[in-house]
């Protein structure tokens, strides 16, 4: 499921021009001034990825509602109802991601935006650890999930950003063996990020085990670590990823399903790498050694 639309710039339009030609009072054109003055803003895009997490095939939440808040009263943005609801967050990786909101029908006055408020109204997970075929229903918590910024939006020009669902900080186990959804989410501004693809050799579809996972991961400090599970191919792609130097590294995880355990094997670290804001890093084939296949 992704949902690629191209943004359109709102465009500034002008209602003085009777004003001029018939030479009307000044106070007259400034009252048409102000309304030219309202119609002078920007556009919110709003791109949904995943931070996923071992032992879950699915995850689907409900998305309710998406605010703006800051430079003026609270707003509610127009979701794109070509993103099928409910969105299956662990589809929302190596580079696949939802057009929650999309600029071109979601026009807000210039200038910084401190926070959005997001509203999920439902949720439900599937295990692969054991496997299961229906899923079990999670409980989210009534209040709207605070996403700091900030951000800012400029006259005539669609801002982008990336809004990460960390799934593997947002799934708890209650003590009665029930589940609760509180994300962590995270704000990213496509202008200010890029991304680094690759391969993993030998990929996932080669093991012998019955479920076996590529986990692959770039750190630039705990607050920025960005993580995905490479495809059954070994292809991968880590995004987004803050300008700067991400340190890169790999490890299998393999699933022992007569055991119910997850074993992680030892982490293979391939090394730095430069990203650069709006580019594309490709790093080649990253090659795990024979000890890192080595599961504890």
């Amino acid at each position: 499921m992704k949902v690629r639309r191209q943004s359109r710039g709102a465009y500034l339009v002008i209602s003085g021009l009777l004003c001029v030609l018939l030479g009307l009072a000044t106070s007259m054109c400034g009252s048409d001034s102000e309304e030219e003055g309202a119609s002078t803003r920007g556009g919110l895009t709003l791109l949904l990825v995943d931070d996923p997490i071992d032992t879950v095939t699915s995850l689907n939440v409900t998305i309710e509602s998406i605010e703006v808040h800051g430079n003026g009263p609270p707003r509610e943005l127009t979701l794109n109802e070509d993103v099928d609801q409910p969105v299956n967050i662990l589809e929302l990786e190596n580079g696949i991601f939802a057009t929650l909101v999309d600029g071109s029908e979601n026009e807000l006055p210039p200038g910084t935006y401190g926070n959005l408020k997001i509203h999920i109204s439902s949720a439900d997970i599937t295990f692969d650890d054991p496997p299961e075929e229906d899923a079990t229903p999670a409980t989210v918590p009534p209040d709207k999930f605070n996403v700091g910024g900030p951000f800012t939006i400029s006259e005539g020009e669609i801002t982008e950003l990336y809004l990460v669902f960390q799934a593997n900080n947002a799934l708890h186990e209650t003590v009665n063996g029930e589940y609760i959804i509180h994300p962590s989410l995270k704000l990213v501004s496509k202008t200010v990020s890029g991304s680094v693809t690759g391969f993993v050799w030998p990929p996932p579809g080669e093991s012998e085990k019955e479920l076996t996972r590529v986990k692959v991961l770039a750190n630039r400090g705990t607050d920025n670590e960005v993580s995905t599970f490479a495809n059954p191919d070994g292809s991968f792609e880590l995004v987004p990823l803050r300008e700067g130097t991400h340190a890169i590294s790999a490890e299998w995880i393999t699933l022992e399903l007569e055991g119910d355990e997850v074993k992680a094997c030892q982490v293979y670290v391939h090394g730095d790498e430069d990203v650069v804001a709006e580019q594309v890093t490709n790093i080649g084939t990253v090659t795990l050694p024979g000890d890192a296949l080595e599961c504890s």
